[in-house]
């Protein structure tokens, strides 16, 4: 084996545990935040991946009460819109209200479209819905002068 074999094999052996160790703090400041939540559900359906999932995993993040800012649902990303301002309708919302994992309140999770929801959660929104979502939105565009 030559030298430079072996300096190879450790700059990869120190890129992976770096890696592992970014991926590791990563999922400790998640399971750190109380909006976060990722659990399993059944599904039983071939995916947009072409497989068949009998379990699909989902990762939510919630935003706060009232006053909070706005927290994109599946990229956890704080948007400078406060909960509860008109400013909300910019966004399609859901509440989750299960209970899971010992829940006692329910979280309101913001996306940007309904296909966004819908790509999140392998789900279908009613085209009823997406248009009355998309009339709000326009409507708070016009009145925030987006």
């Amino acid at each position: 084996m030559y030298y430079e074999d072996l300096l190879d094999n450790a700059v990869d052996d120190e890129t992976s545990d770096f890696r592992l160790k970014q991926k590791n703090t990563a999922n400790d400041l998640k399971n750190l935040d109380k909006k976060y939540e990722k659990y399993r559900v059944l599904y039983n359906n071939i995916g947009p991946d072409g497989k068949y999932h009998k379990y699909i995993t989902i990762e939510n993040y919630g935003s706060g009460s009232c006053g909070t800012r706005i927290r994109n649902a599946v990229t956890g990303t704080y948007y400078n819109f406060i909960v509860g301002s008109s400013a909300e309708d910019l966004f399609f919302k859901v509440i989750e209200a299960t209970g899971r994992g010992g829940r006692k309140e329910s979280i309101m999770l913001y996306y940007d479209s309904p296909e966004q929801y819908e790509n999140h959660h392998l789900n279908t929104v009613s085209q009823e819905a997406k248009e009355r979502w998309l009339y709000r939105s326009l409507q708070a565009q016009k009145l925030l002068n987006m």
